[in-house]
């Protein structure tokens, strides 16, 4: 993402207050997150962000879509993707 000229910006409950959380994800044109709590942030999100919510591998995403209807919601104005994430060592 970077080497294609965005500016990426890494968040974590961690390292950031709620109210830092909530001003980034509030200016972010995209949000890009592993399925979880945390994705409810994405209230936040400005009209016509992007949402992607990242799944394990073997966790079936047809199966789990609160942040799917959260985009759906009158008035959200999100876009929303899901992937399933494939990890191989």
């Amino acid at each position: 993402l970077v080497a294609a000229g965005l500016t990426v910006t890494l968040l974590s409950l961690e390292t950031h207050s709620l109210e830092a959380l909530v001003r980034e994800v509030s200016h972010a044109d995209a949000a890009i997150g592993l399925h979880g709590s945390i994705l409810v942030l994405a209230l936040f999100l400005p009209p016509d962000a992007l949402l992607v919510e990242l799944f394990p591998y073997g966790v079936p995403a047809e199966n789990y879509t609160p942040y799917r209807t959260l985009t759906k919601l009158p008035g959200m104005r999100h876009w929303f993707r899901c992937m399933c994430m494939c990890v191989y060592v």
